[in-house]
C-alpha cells in the first residue's frame, strides 16, 4: 500500500502537465456518477407526481376508508374488549392516514311505536305513527351537533335516551316515550361444526329452548342538527338528517324481501336498509351503559373509518399504507376472531401505483446501466490516450527502478481525486438536470411549467459513488497495461501497430455473439422479456433483461473483429480506382485500425442509446393511446338505455342533432354460441358508417378497414321471399303427408311493409294423398306482403314414433276474380332450389328437391323427419339475399364457426342454426377481446335474419356510436347530454369517451413521461461524451501525424488533399457508427419496450405495441454529433498544417 502512494509528490506536477486530458476524463467520470445518481432522483420525482395524480384521479372524493364489524353486543364484556382492541389496531395500523379515527355504531332494524297521542313537554302534538328505526352512536357526537330543542342524552346513563334530527317534530314530540322492539330471535348458541363432513351432517349443534323478543322504552330528549354538514364524520354516518314526509313500509316483514319465485322485492330491501326510517341518535356512553343494560341482546354494527388526506402522502407512505391494511386484516380476523369487511379504496390505489412503479422501473434501470457502461467506456478510451501519451515517461521511470505499483499509484491518486470530486458534485448536477426536465413540453401538463420535485436522497450519493468507482476502474485499466513496459517495450509498441488481444486471438469474443444468438432465440420464442403468465401477474427474466447489454457486446465484438478486415478489402478495391484521399486516409485506417475501432464503438453505442431514447417516448405514448382507441373504438360509444325500434330510430335523429356531433350509428353487441357450443363475441355494425368512424390499425388485419367493411356490405336489399301483388286474396299449395304429426301445425310466414313478420295457420298435419291447402293472408294493414316460407311448429320434445315426410308442390297465388298465378313449381335443379330450412343444430330433418313424388312436373319439395323428438320449431324459408350472413372472424372465431375464408360455417341465434359466410379473417378488431372467438357482421343483415327467424333479441341495436371533432370541453358536454336521464337525449349508459380517456392517460406521469425524461438526459450525456471523445481522438491523432502530413506536403500533396483524406477516414467511422447504432438501437428498443406487451396486472396488452422512433429527435442528435465532429476535424486539420512543411520537418529533426 505504501508503494501506491510513494509518488505522491509527482501528482501535482502531472496534474498541471496533463490537465487538458484529465479534464476530459473528469467529464466522463462526472457523467457516469451523475447518470447513476439521476436514476433514483428521477424515479422518485416521477413517482411523486404519479402518486399525486393517482390519488387525485382515482380516489377523487372517495377518501373514506372503513372497516365494518357486525354482531358485537355492547352488553357483552368479551365483545366490548374485542371492539376496544379493534379500535386500537385500527389506530395503530391505518389511523395515521387521516386526522382522526371515526367510529359509528348502528343497530339492526327496530320496530318503533308511540303510546296513544298525547301532548309532549313542549305542549305540541305530533303525528304519531309506527316507524322502522335505527339506533346510531357516533364518536365526537356531542361536539359535532347543535341542539335546536331539548338536550343531549345523559352521559351518566340511566334510562335509554335519544335525540332526533331537527324537523322530526312533526312526527315526534319532545319528551315522547317510544317503544322499541327487536325482531324475534332464539337462544341458540353458535357452535362450530365438526371439520369432518360426515360427522357434521349428523351433528345437532343447537336445539332452541326459547324464542326471545326484546322490548325497551326510550325517551326523545331533544332535536339536533349538524354544526358542519361537510365535516368528515358525517360521511361515516349511515343514516340521514333528511326528514321523510311519512314512514316507508313501517314494520314490514323481512321475509317479504324475497318472493316465492326467488325474486327480490327492492322496496322491502330498501326499507330494511333504512329508507324512510327514524334515526335515533345517541352518544357512545349511552350505548355502552343505558342501552346495553336495557337491551342486553342487542347486536350492533360497528364501523371504523378514517378520511385519508391524499395531499400529505409521500412515497415512503406507500408501503406503509399497503402493509397497514394487510396487517389490520390479520389483526381483526386472526387475532380477534372477527369477520371484518374492509373497504379501503386508498390501499387499492396504492397497490396499483406500486405495481406500476416497479413494472416500469425495471427496464429503465437496465438501460441506464448500459448508458453508464458507455460513459465508462468513454473514460477508458480517454484514459488509454492519456496513458499512451505518457507511455514513454512511464517507461523511463520503469527503467530507472520504479515499480509497477508505484506507477499505477500515480493514476490511483489522480483518479481518486477526480472520482471523489465527481461523487460529491454528481448528485447536485443530477438534481438540477432532473428538475429542469419539468420545463420541457413532455412534463408541462404535470408540472404547469415548473421544475420537477426533486429531493436528493442518500441513495443518490451512494449510486454516484458507485458510478465514480466504476469510472475510476476504467481509468486504471490502461495504467496496469502500460506500467509493466520498459523503455524497449515502449519503443517497440510505438514502432508497430498493437497486436490482437487475447479475446480475439482465442476467439473468446465470439462467445458474446453466441450468447446474443441464444438470447435472441429465447426472445423470439417468448415474445417478451416479461412473462404475463407468471404467478403474481408478471415477472421478468434477469438474463433476458440484460439482452441489450449482451447485444451491444456482440456487436462490439463483431466490429472489432471484422472492421479491419472489411476495411482492408474495401481499400484494395478503391485503390484500383486511384485517388490520393483513399491512399492517405482509408489505407492508414486499414493498417492501424485500433483507434478507429475504439471510436467507432463509442459512436455506435451513443447512437444506439439515442435511438432508444428517441423511440421510448413515442412508442409508449402510441401504445397507451392505441390501447384506449382499441377499447373505445370510436369517439364516443355506450349502451342504449332502451332497445326497441322506435327508440333507437328516434335516438339516432336526436343524437345527430346534438351540436358538435358529426355522425352517429347504432351497433349490437352480445355473446352467442356456435353449433359446436363455442362461445363467440358478436359485434353487428353499420359498415358504411363504421368505415369513417371506427379506429383501425393496419397491422390488425391483412386488409385495410374500408376493404373489410365492403366485404360486409351487399348491393341487394335484405329480405327474401315473394312479393305479393295487389289484389292477392290467398295462396294455395299442394301437399302430400306420409305420416301424421298430431301435435304439429303448418303455418305460413309473411313479411309486411314495415319489415315485421306475421304468421297465418294452414292447418294440422294429417296423413293423406295430394290435396290443395289454402294459405290465408295476414289481416289488412301491412300491405304489400311478401311470402317468406312455411313454419312447422309443435311442442318442443314432442315424440315422433315413425319417420315421415311432407311433399310440397305448385305454390300458387289466387287473385280477385279467380285469376291464379303459379309462384313456384319446384321444377328447378337442386343447385337452384331457392329454399333453406332453419332449425336447431341437432335436428336430423331434411328439406330438399326430390323426384320421387310430384303432383305436376318432375319434382317437388320434400321435408322429412326421423324417429325421435321434435326440435319444436323450424322454418322452411325462401332464400334471403343476406343469408348466409357475411362475417369477419379471428382465428378462434373461424374454428368456432367451422369455416375458413371463402367457406360457409354456422352460428346459432338463440337455438336456430344460421349459416355464415366467412369473408375475411383478422388478428384483432377494435372493442373485441383478443383472447376469445369473435364474429363481426352487418347489423342490417343480422336484424333481417333475426326478424325472419323470430330471434327478437338480435333484432334491435343495444349500442350507440358517435363521432365528433369538437374540442374536449365540448365533447364532455356532449357526453353529459347523452347520459343525462332528465335531458332531451337520454340514450347512453356507461359511455366510453375516447378523448377523455386519452386525456387521462396522457396526464398520468407514470404512463406519459415514464422513462422518456431520463433517457433524454442520458442521450444528451452520451452525445456530449461522444463529441468530446471524437474531438480528442481527432486532435491527438492529427498532432501525432504532423510529421506525416508535413512529408506529404513536401512531396507535393496539398493541404486540401490532406483534409479530404481526413474527411474520408473519419467520415467512414462516423457513417458506419451511425448506421450500426441506429440498427442496434432499434433492436434494443424492441427488446426493452416489450414491457408494453403486458399490463401491470399481467394481462396481455391489446393491441400489441408498435415500435415508433422520433426520427426528428434522432436526426437532431446525429446532426449535432456530425457538426461537432466536422468542427473538430477542421480544428485538427488546421492544427496539423498550420506550419510550413519545411519548418515542421526541421523542428522535428
Amino acid at each position: 500500500m505504501e508503494e501506491l502512494f510513494a509518488g505522491r509528490w509527482l501528482v501535482p506536477l502531472r496534474l498541471r502537465s496533463a490537465w487538458r486530458l484529465l479534464a476530459v476524463t473528469a467529464v466522463g467520470v462526472l457523467f457516469a456518477a451523475a447518470l447513476l445518481a439521476a436514476g433514483p432522483l428521477y424515479a422518485d420525482a416521477l413517482s411523486t407526481l404519479g402518486l399525486r395524480f393517482r390519488l387525485e384521479r382515482q380516489l377523487g372524493d372517495d377518501t373514506l376508508n372503513t372497516v365494518t364489524l357486525d354482531g358485537l353486543r355492547p352488553a357483552s364484556g368479551s365483545d366490548a374488549v374485542r371492539r376496544r382492541d379493534a379500535v386500537q389496531a385500527f389506530d395503530a395500523r391505518v389511523g395515521w392516514l387521516g386526522p382522526e379515527t371515526l367510529e359509528e355504531a348502528r343497530s339492526s332494524r327496530l320496530l318503533l311505536d308511540f303510546p296513544p297521542a298525547a301532548p309532549g313537554r313542549d305542549g305540541g302534538h305530533a303525528a304519531h305513527q309506527p316507524w322502522n328505526a335505527f339506533l346510531y352512536a357516533l364518536s365526537g357526537f356531542e361536539q359535532a351537533v347543535e341542539v335546536t330543542a331539548g338536550r343531549l342524552p345523559d352521559p351518566a346513563g340511566g334510562a335509554p335516551e335519544a335525540v332526533l334530527p331537527a324537523g322530526f317534530q312533526r312526527h315526534a314530540a319532545l319528551g315522547d316515550t317510544v317503544t322499541l322492539t327487536v325482531p324475534e330471535f332464539d337462544d341458540c348458541q353458535a357452535i362450530p361444526a365438526s371439520l369432518d363432513p360426515a360427522v357434521a351432517r349428523n351433528e345437532l349443534r343447537c336445539r332452541p329452548s326459547a324464542r326471545v323478543l326484546q322490548v325497551v322504552s326510550a325517551t326523545v330528549v331533544g332535536f339536533v342538527r349538524p354544526r358542519d354538514p361537510q365535516q368528515d364524520r358525517w360521511r361515516l354516518f349511515g343514516g340521514s338528517f333528511a326528514v321523510p314526509d311519512q314512514p316507508f313500509l313501517p314494520h314490514v316483514d323481512a321475509a317479504l324481501a324475497m318472493d316465492a319465485s326467488g325474486g327480490v322485492n327492492f322496496d322491502v330491501v330498501a326499507a330494511l336498509d333504512g329508507k324512510g326510517s327514524m334515526p335515533l341518535l345517541t352518544t357512545p356512553s349511552q350505548v355502552a351503559e343505558a342501552w346495553a343494560a336495557a337491551m342486553p341482546h342487542l347486536a350492533l354494527r360497528y364501523r371504523l373509518g378514517v378520511v385519508a388526506d391524499p395531499g400529505k402522502l409521500r412515497l415512503g407512505d406507500v408501503e406503509r399504507g399497503i402493509d397497514g391494511v394487510s396487517q389490520l386484516r390479520e389483526d381483526l380476523g386472526t387475532r380477534l376472531g372477527l369477520s371484518p369487511v374492509v373497504g379501503f379504496p386508498i390501499a387499492e390505489t396504492l397497490a396499483g401505483f406500486r405495481n406500476t412503479r416497479s413494472f416500469e422501473q425495471a427496464p429503465l434501470l437496465i438501460i441506464l446501466l448500459q448508458v453508464v457502461g458507455l460513459v465508462v467506456y468513454y473514460v477508458a478510451i480517454v484514459a488509454s490516450m492519456l496513458v499512451e501519451r505518457q507511455a514513454e515517461e512511464l517507461s523511463v521511470l520503469r527503467s530507472r527502478g520504479a515499480s509497477g505499483a508505484q506507477l499505477v499509484g500515480l493514476y490511483v491518486m489522480e483518479g481518486t481525486l477526480i472520482a471523489a470530486a465527481a461523487a460529491l458534485v454528481a448528485p447536485l448536477l443530477a438534481a438540477r438536470a432532473v428538475a429542469a426536465l419539468g420545463y420541457t413540453p413532455t412534463f408541462h401538463v404535470m408540472t404547469g411549467g415548473g421544475p420537477l420535485p426533486v429531493v436528493i436522497s442518500p441513495e443518490a450519493f451512494l449510486l454516484a459513488a458507485g458510478g465514480a468507482v466504476l469510472a475510476l476502474l476504467a481509468l486504471l485499466l490502461p495504467a496496469f497495461a502500460v506500467a509493466r513496459r520498459g523503455i524497449i517495450d515502449a519503443k517497440q509498441a510505438q514502432a508497430r501497430p498493437p497486436p490482437r488481444g487475447i479475446l480475439q486471438r482465442y476467439y473468446l469474443d465470439l462467445g458474446a455473439v453466441v450468447l446474443a444468438a441464444l438470447l435472441l432465440w429465447q426472445l423470439d420464442r417468448r415474445g417478451s422479456v416479461f412473462d404475463p403468465r407468471s404467478v403474481g401477474g408478471w415477472s421478468s427474466d434477469p438474463l433476458l433483461l440484460a439482452a441489450p447489454f449482451v447485444f451491444t457486446l456482440a456487436v462490439a465484438a463483431l466490429v472489432l473483429r471484422f472492421y479491419p478486415l472489411a476495411l482492408r478489402a474495401v481499400v484494395r478495391v478503391l485503390l484500383l480506382l486511384g485517388g490520393t484521399a483513399v491512399a492517405l486516409g482509408l489505407r492508414r485506417a486499414a493498417r492501424a485500425p485500433a483507434a478507429y475501432a475504439r471510436l467507432l464503438l463509442l459512436l455506435l453505442m451513443a447512437v444506439s442509446v439515442g435511438t432508444f431514447a428517441a423511440s421510448y417516448g413515442s412508442t409508449v405514448d402510441r401504445s397507451q393511446a392505441d390501447r384506449v382507441r382499441y377499447a373505445t373504438g370510436v369517439d364516443l360509444r355506450g349502451a342504449l338505455s332502451e332497445t326497441n325500434s322506435a327508440f333507437y330510430v328516434d335516438a339516432l335523429a336526436r343524437v345527430r342533432a346534438v351540436p358538435g356531433v358529426d355522425d352517429a350509428a347504432v351497433a349490437y353487441r352480445a355473446e352467442l354460441v356456435s353449433p359446436n357450443l363455442s362461445r363467440l363475441q358478436l359485434l353487428a355494425l353499420d359498415p358504411a358508417r363504421a368505415e369513417s368512424m371506427l379506429w383501425f390499425r393496419d397491422d390488425l388485419a391483412q386488409e385495410p378497414l374500408p376493404v373489410l367493411m365492403r366485404r360486409l356490405q351487399s348491393a341487394v336489399p335484405t329480405g327474401g321471399g315473394l312479393l305479393l301483388g295487389a289484389g292477392t286474396q290467398q295462396l294455395e299449395v299442394s301437399l302430400l303427408v306420409t305420416e301424421a304429426r298430431p301435435q304439429g301445425k303448418l303455418k305460413a310466414r309473411f313479411r309486411n311493409a314495415r319489415g315485421a313478420y306475421q304468421e297465418t295457420d294452414i292447418g294440422s298435419i294429417q296423413a293423406g294423398d295430394w290435396h290443395r291447402a289454402v294459405v290465408p293472408l295476414p289481416p289488412p294493414g301491412g300491405e304489400p306482403y311478401s311470402f317468406a316460407g312455411f313454419v312447422v311448429s309443435e311442442p318442443r320434445g314432442a315424440s315422433t314414433p315413425l319417420p315421415g315426410a311432407i311433399y310440397f308442390d305448385d305454390l300458387t297465388a289466387v287473385y280477385s276474380g279467380g285469376r291464379r298465378v303459379l309462384l313456384d313449381d319446384f321444377e328447378r335443379g337442386r343447385a337452384r332450389f331457392g329454399w333453406t330450412m332453419f332449425s336447431e343444430g341437432a335436428s336430423k330433418e331434411t328439406w330438399a328437391l326430390v323426384t320421387s313424388r310430384a303432383l305436376s312436373g318432375a319434382r317437388s319439395a320434400n321435408w322429412t323427419w326421423p324417429v325421435g323428438s321434435s326440435p319444436g320449431w323450424r322454418l322452411l324459408a325462401m332464400n334471403d339475399p343476406s343469408l348466409p350472413l357475411a362475417v369477419i372472424v379471428n382465428a378462434a372465431g373461424a374454428a368456432a364457426v367451422g369455416a375458413g375464408v371463402g367457406e360457409v360455417g354456422a352460428i346459432q341465434l338463440e337455438s336456430t342454426v344460421v349459416p355464415v359466410s366467412v369473408r375475411a379473417q383478422v388478428e384483432l378488431f377494435p372493442t373485441l377481446s383478443a383472447g376469445t372467438p369473435f364474429v363481426v357482421v352487418n347489423i342490417e343483415h343480422l336484424a333481417a335474419a333475426a326478424a325472419l327467424l323470430g330471434a327478437d333479441r338480435y333484432s334491435y341495436p343495444n349500442e350507440l356510436w358517435a363521432s365528433t371533432h369538437a374540442s374536449l370541453e365540448r365533447q364532455r358536454a356532449i357526453v353529459d347530454t347523452l347520459r343525462d336521464p332528465r335531458g332531451a337525449v337520454p340514450v347512453l349508459v356507461q359511455p366510453r369517451h375516447q378523448a377523455g380517456e386519452l386525456e387521462t392517460v396522457r396526464s398520468d406521469p407514470m404512463l406519459r413521461a415514464s422513462g422518456s425524461g431520463i433517457l433524454t438526459v442520458a442521450f444528451a450525456a452520451v452525445l456530449t461524451v461522444s463529441v468530446i471523445g471524437f474531438a480528442v481522438t481527432l486532435v491527438l491523432g492529427a498532432r501525432g501525424r504532423t510529421v506525416e502530413f508535413a512529408v506529404l506536403r513536401a512531396v507535393g500533396s496539398s493541404s486540401l488533399q490532406v483534409l479530404r483524406s481526413m474527411l474520408l477516414e473519419w467520415g467512414v467511422v462516423l457513417a458506419i457508427g451511425v448506421a450500426i447504432g441506429v440498427l442496434l438501437g432499434r433492436r434494443v428498443a424492441g427488446v426493452m419496450l416489450s414491457f408494453l406487451d403486458v399490463t401491470e396486472s399481467g394481462a396481455k396488452v391489446v393491441p400489441p405495441f408498435v415500435l415508433e422512433t422520433n426520427w426528428l429527435m434522432l436526426a437532431l442528435g446525429v446532426g449535432a454529433l456530425t457538426a461537432a465532429a466536422a468542427f473538430a476535424l477542421l480544428a485538427a486539420w488546421l492544427s496539423s498544417v498550420r506550419r510550413l512543411a519545411a519548418t515542421e520537418l526541421r523542428l522535428t529533426r
